[in-house]
């Protein structure tokens, strides 16, 4: 995943510098700076080990962020939009898995918990 976040977040700040000033790229730009702004803050949380909760808000984010930008950057032919397209997408399919991962433990760890407290209100 931290590959992926680093080719999301470089694809993002090109695309920033490349379509900066330019009419017609102002959505693209905004989008594209807060989906960075996102990986970033995956990315670290990742590193430090974060609260597996705080991970999840963040991978759920950052998914939406990247559908953001695919969609915005997909509407312009520029190899920098072109590229960001790539990245994000590769990205939010890692989200997707991660987060469908995470709901089976979730819910494997619930059912355990109910199981137990069943057992022990038998005893």
């Amino acid at each position: 995943m931290d590959k992926l976040l680093k080719d999301c977040v470089a694809s993002c700040n090109k695309c920033i510098t490349d379509c900066s000033g330019k009419k017609g790229m102002e959505e693209c730009v905004r989008l594209c700076k807060v989906n960075r702004d996102v990986c970033k803050a995956l990315m670290c949380a990742s590193k430090c080990k974060a609260d597996k909760d705080v991970v999840k808000c963040l991978l759920k984010a950052c998914k939406k962020c990247c559908m953001d930008c695919v969609k915005e950057c997909g509407k312009h032919d520029m190899t920098c939009c072109r590229q960001t397209v790539k990245a994000c997408n590769k990205m939010c399919n890692c989200c997707t898995s991660r987060l469908s991962s995470k709901k089976k433990s979730f819910k494997k760890k619930s059912s355990k918990k109910k199981s137990s407290k069943k057992k022990s209100t038998r005893q």
